[in-house]
């Protein structure tokens, strides 16, 4: 019998310590879901914020020994600092990335934007999670739905990394509604200003693109400028630095995969203009070869097939 004592009572000492370390984790839990108030003559209230605005905040804090709750109301002015909980549903539809229901996050979106300029709060997250599947689509209603919530985040945000790819994020959207010589005049203003690798190489996409443009018309204009002189040098010039504005990404910041397979494909486009076929061949090639997350995105066999046909 002392054997049999022996082990039932080792197996209970496992079994309150097992029971103890759930209690824990499951008041971590109960932690991590609340709000928590800072206040600034010390202290902080735990529970759910049920109302916020920029002069006063009302929070429900759940009483000892789950006896209710009770409601308290501070004028703003007391509060140092907010630690806000996730929404509910919020770690489910953050998780879910691209593949996250618009409409489910669109409402935690419109939930939680009153708070996008607090300190530690996620709700600038939420929105550019939103529009990037704005932006992912092919609708350009949706490009303009992007836009707008960028904006918002890149003018409200109060954490500066969220404002930057707000920034970012809203000169890819105005690329994709097409070029306006206002969009122009502000990616030459980052282009001259901005520090961010990922920010430059948009801005200055967006530049090269416009001098695309205006390169596609003078070849078309000038179907035989292989043989006038006085045409010549302009289109080779303008031909050489628009390879150079497409190429850096891909020569110069290998890492940032979309700008350089972005890059490249103008630049195969570019050679194709003059008829340089065999190097529009090597950029796809290396679109394909290197960048094959994000390959899809073009229609690389198509050009290849079109190239084929045409000789």
């Amino acid at each position: 019998m002392a054997l049999h004592a022996g082990v039932w009572l080792r197996w209970r000492r496992v079994q309150m310590r097992s029971l103890r370390w759930i209690a824990v984790l499951l008041t971590i839990g109960n932690v991590c879901g609340q709000d928590i108030v800072h206040i600034k003559q010390g202290g902080a209230l735990r529970g759910k914020i049920l109302e916020l605005n920029k002069v006063q905040l009302r929070i429900r804090i759940p009483l000892a020994g789950g006896a209710g709750s009770s409601t308290r109301l501070l004028q703003m002015e007391q509060v140092r600092m907010i630690d806000f909980g996730p929404a509910k549903g919020e770690l489910q539809l953050i998780a879910a990335g691209q593949k996250a229901p618009r409409e489910e996050l669109a409402n935690l979106w419109n939930s939680q934007r009153g708070y996008l300029g607090l300190p530690n709060s996620n709700a600038g997250g939420i929105g550019l999670q939103l529009a990037g599947i704005f932006l992912a689509t092919s609708e350009r209603i949706d490009h303009v739905k992007a836009r707008n919530l960028y904006a918002i985040i890149e003018k409200q945000d109060w954490e500066l990394k969220r404002r930057a790819l707000a920034k970012r994020g809203r000169l890819n959207a105005l690329i994709k509604l097409g070029i306006a010589e206002e969009v122009i005049a502000e990616a030459r203003i980052i282009a001259a200003e901005d520090n961010d690798p990922g920010l430059l190489l948009d801005a200055r996409h967006v530049i090269a693109l416009a001098e695309f443009d205006g390169f596609s018309k003078l070849i078309a204009d000038n179907p035989k400028w292989i043989d006038d002189d006085t045409i010549r040098g302009e289109i080779e010039d303008r031909y050489n630095k628009l390879i150079d504005h497409f190429l850096e990404p891909f020569l110069f910041y290998g890492t940032e995969s979309v700008a350089a397979a972005r890059g490249l494909w103008h630049a195969a486009k570019t050679y194709e203009l003059i008829g340089q076929e065999e190097r529009v061949v090597e950029c796809l090639t290396d679109i394909k070869k290197l960048y094959p997350q994000v390959s899809s995105e073009y229609p690389l066999a198509a050009m290849i097939k079109k190239l084929s046909t045409e000789k």
